[in-house]
């Protein structure tokens, strides 16, 4: 299950394959992405790994949708065409608005009661929906309103060897720049305050990076500690 990375490849992007082959494996599985509307519920690092690959498949328009202006941040440098607050907008209103028509494929790349029941409202009849993300106890599924509207419900569980290759090829590619994911560079001294930090925040969060050859001190703009 080792996967050498070529001579050259930058070791901060090569950490970034595993959650980069997780979006691919996803977006692989509705078929050609190229031309079509895609709706991204989540934008945790899985999330942002859907959307990098959408585009790199083709599609023609990507909205994500999460709460909070960071997250908006994150997912624009990442080329996302829309990005709905889902703490101040209607999370199917304001998505339909932002892409035009019903999505041809929504991603669920996070958890809440209604999330089957907005993918279903922003997909169209025939379309898909790929769930890629562990589910609470509490999420309602009504399998009868994907009956009537013939949308597939496809589940989304890591990713292939081919997966890991197909984006190592992606990293030498000129313009393809995942880096962003990255929020959060740290040692393994502060551990301790980064989780803390993922856990009580996560709206303010994106991938960390945890840096072995660092040895310097911690960084207390992270975790809220001040300047001094």
């Amino acid at each position: 299950m080792v996967t050498p990375l070529p001579h050259g490849v930058d070791p901060e992007r090569g950490v970034l394959v595993e959650p980069l082959s997780i979006g691919l494996h996803a977006m692989r599985l509705p078929g050609a992405m190229t031309g079509k509307r895609v709706a991204i519920i989540g934008t945790g690092s899985v999330g942002l790994a859907c959307l990098l690959a959408a585009k790199k498949l083709g599609a023609a328009r990507i909205v994500c949708v999460d709460k909070g202006e960071f997250k908006r941040g994150i997912a624009a440098r990442l080329g996302a065409d829309g990005y709905v607050d889902a703490r101040s907008e209607n999370v199917v209103g304001s998505t339909l608005d932002v892409l035009g028509v019903e999505a041809d494929v929504a991603v669920l790349a996070c958890s809440y009661d209604d999330i089957f029941a907005h993918a279903k409202m922003l997909t169209r009849p025939g379309g898909d929906v790929v769930a890629v993300s562990y589910f609470d106890s509490s999420v309602r599924l009504n399998l009868n309103d994907f009956l009537r509207s013939e949308i597939t419900l496809r589940f989304s569980y890591c990713s292939t060897p081919g997966d890991f290759l197909e984006v190592i090829d992606w990293l030498s590619l000129e313009g393809f720049d995942p880096t962003p994911i990255v929020t959060h560079r740290v040692s393994l001294s502060e551990a301790d305050c980064a989780l803390k930090l993922k856990k009580e925040n996560p709206e303010q969060v994106g991938k960390m990076i945890f840096d072995l050859s660092d040895r310097g001190n911690p960084r207390p703009e992270y975790f809220g500690w001040g300047s001094s």
